[in-house]
C-alpha cells in the first residue's frame, strides 16, 4: 500500500484525505441518528397524558429532556398550544422543516465526495499520462517501455483511488 501511495503521486494523498474525511462524517452522522432514536409512540402516549391533565410545563420539560428531534418538533407545538390548530400545524412544520437541517447536515459532503473522487482520478490519469508522453518527447522518442510504463501506473492507481474513494462516500450518502 505504501508503495501504490508513493507512486500514485499527489492526488492520491488528496483522495486519502477525502475518503478519512467521507469516513468521519458517515460515524458522525451514524452516531448521531442513533442518539437521535426513540420510541415515539411511547414518547407521545406520555406526552399525550399530561396535555390531557393540562400539564403544559411538565409536558415541556419532558421534551427538552429527550434532546431528540421529534421531542423539539413537539416542544415547539407545545408552546404554542394556546393557538387554533391550523396555526399549530405551520408551527410544527416549521419545526420540522429545521430538524430535517439538522438531520441531512454534512450528508451534501459525502455526496460532494462522491462525485468528485472520480474526477480527481481523472485528473491524476492525465497528469501520469501527460508526465509519460513529455518525457517521452523530451527524450528525442527515445525511451524504453518501463519509463513510459511508469506515468501509465501513475494513472491507473490515481483512477483506481478515485473509485476507491467514490463508491463507498456514495453507499454511506445512500445509506444515511
Amino acid at each position: 500500500m505504501p508503495e501504490l501511495i508513493s507512486k500514485g503521486g499527489p492526488l492520491v494523498w488528496l483522495l486519502i484525505g477525502c475518503l478519512c474525511f467521507a469516513v468521519a462524517v458517515f460515524f458522525e452522522r451514524l452516531s448521531y441518528y442513533h442518539r437521535a432514536t426513540m420510541n415515539i409512540g411511547e414518547f407521545l402516549a406520555g406526552l399525550s397524558s399530561l396535555v390531557r391533565r393540562k400539564n403544559y410545563a411538565e409536558a415541556l420539560q419532558e421534551c427538552v429532556a429527550t434532546r431528540v428531534p421529534a421531542g423539539r418538533v413537539v416542544h415547539a407545538a407545545l408552546l404554542r398550544h394556546h393557538l387554533p390548530r391550523e396555526q399549530i400545524k405551520e408551527v410544527v412544520q416549521e419545526a420540522g422543516q429545521m430538524e430535517v437541517t439538522r438531520l441531512e447536515r454534512f450528508l451534501s459532503i459525502l455526496n460532494a465526495i462522491a462525485h468528485v473522487a472520480p474526477l480527481i482520478g481523472l485528473l491524476g490519469t492525465m497528469i501520469g499520462l501527460l508526465d509519460s508522453f513529455t518525457n517521452l518527447s523530451s527524450s528525442n522518442g527515445v525511451m524504453t517501455p518501463s519509463e513510459v510504463a511508469k506515468g501509465v501506473y501513475q494513472s491507473l492507481i490515481t483512477s483506481a483511488l478515485g473509485l476507491v474513494v467514490a463508491i463507498p462516500s456514495y453507499l454511506f450518502y445512500a445509506f444515511l
